[in-house]
């Protein structure tokens, strides 16, 4: 784990006793990254604690893990359903967001599978203009969704929508 945040790389945390996996993607300091930390979310995962983490949103756990894919020469396949899987549970996810982001990334053509193998529209599910509320409701409904999905399936990384912020944009091309 140490080498890995030194080496700034992405792991995997896992809590023996219930086999809850938490995919740990590291900072490299690049706009993305901090992007995601902005939109990330406290929230309490499990019946354990009631001590909040961040969570990263499903978009930037989907990008996170187009990249990690991709990096991982496109091989693993586990991987590829558990991208698949944020998106099929994800009640709101910001398809603009997405996209805009994934040309930044260079992960253009795998969003594109991604939705395709997901069974999505990446228009179906765009988020514009909603209000607070809107948003801790889709929040809600999404760990709901998410933790759902981790008892039918292999398990991935937990998430939910986020606001749209100008800091939150891609650099311009």
């Amino acid at each position: 784990m140490r080498t890995a945040a030194v080496e700034r790389r992405s792991f995997t945390l896992i809590y023996v006793a219930t086999m809850f996996k938490v995919d740990v993607f590291v900072s490299r300091g690049r706009p993305f990254d901090r992007s995601a930390a902005e939109r990330a979310r406290p929230q309490t995962i499990g019946d354990h604690t009631d001590t909040p983490c961040l969570v990263a949103s499903a978009e930037d756990t989907i990008l996170a893990r187009l990249e990690w894919f991709r990096r991982g020469g496109e091989t693993s396949e586990r991987q590829w359903w558990d991208i698949a899987g944020v998106l099929r549970v994800g009640t709101d996810i910001e398809g603009d967001y997405l996209r805009r982001w994934a040309e930044a990334l260079g992960v253009t053509d795998l969003l594109q599978r991604a939705f395709a193998d997901a069974g999505s529209s990446p228009c179906r599910k765009v988020v514009t203009g909603s209000t607070e509320a809107a948003r801790r409701a889709g929040t809600k409904q999404v760990s709901r969704a998410t933790e759902d999905s981790h008892r039918r399936r292999a398990p991935s990384s937990a998430s939910s929508p986020r606001d749209s912020r100008s800091t939150s944009e891609p650099p311009a091309a």
